[in-house]
């Protein structure tokens, strides 16, 4: 098989070759930098020119290469005269069963399409409605925790530094609860604690 090259630009990135199997048509595989190994085993791009088939006759279908029953199936899926014909290609080769169990699913009723796309669109709209509104309920969370982690380790640190004022005698319950921001009570109730203590 001749090689045909990338252009230089894609070259480097995909490390690409174009190799023709017959005239009209062109696999492409993508690989590594070297050469050597595919870059995916399942990413295989095919170029089917449909213009140089259309002048194949409609022989029998066995007498077909594999090429030119796609162009076939390709040239022909949407025509109502051939539908028999398409149907055979489908049965000749699996693969092409397959392509054509995807064209009838895709290709309902315009009012089922339209139908089938706005469900989807209701559904997509209504799971980042949701989505949305959790990643909004969780930055608020978030934020009230945060809030309530500093505001509780400020009045810990509030408590120790009381604690502290009152085992050295520095100050009396109203100047250690001015200085630290606590209610009288508390520290009243601190001191207490204190003096069981020891």
């Amino acid at each position: 098989m001749s090689e045909i090259t990338t252009s230089k630009t894609l070259r480097p990135y995909l490390g690409a070759k174009l190799n023709p199997i017959e005239e009209g048509f062109l696999t492409y595989s993508m690989r590594l930098e070297d050469g050597r190994g595919l870059k995916s085993a399942r990413l295989k791009i095919i170029f089917l020119e449909l213009p140089k088939y259309k002048h194949i006759p409609d022989e029998p279908i066995e007498k077909l290469t594999s090429v030119e029953k796609w162009a076939k199936f390709f040239l022909y899926a949407d025509s109502k005269e051939k539908e028999d014909y398409i149907k055979n290609l489908a049965e000749s080769e699996e693969e092409i069963m397959y392509a054509q169990e995807a064209l009838d699913s895709i290709s309902q009723s315009e009012a089922e399409w339209i139908r089938e796309r706005d469900y989807w669109d209701a559904v997509m709209t209504e799971r980042t409605i949701r989505e949305e509104a959790e990643i909004r309920g969780l930055k608020s969370g978030m934020e009230k925790g945060f809030q309530q982690g500093l505001q509780q380790g400020a009045h810990d640190n509030a408590i120790n530094n009381a604690k502290n004022l009152l085992k050295m005698n520095l100050g009396s319950c109203e100047q250690i609860a001015q200085a630290t921001a606590l209610s009288l009570e508390e520290v009243k109730s601190l001191a207490e604690e204190l003096k069981k203590s020891e």
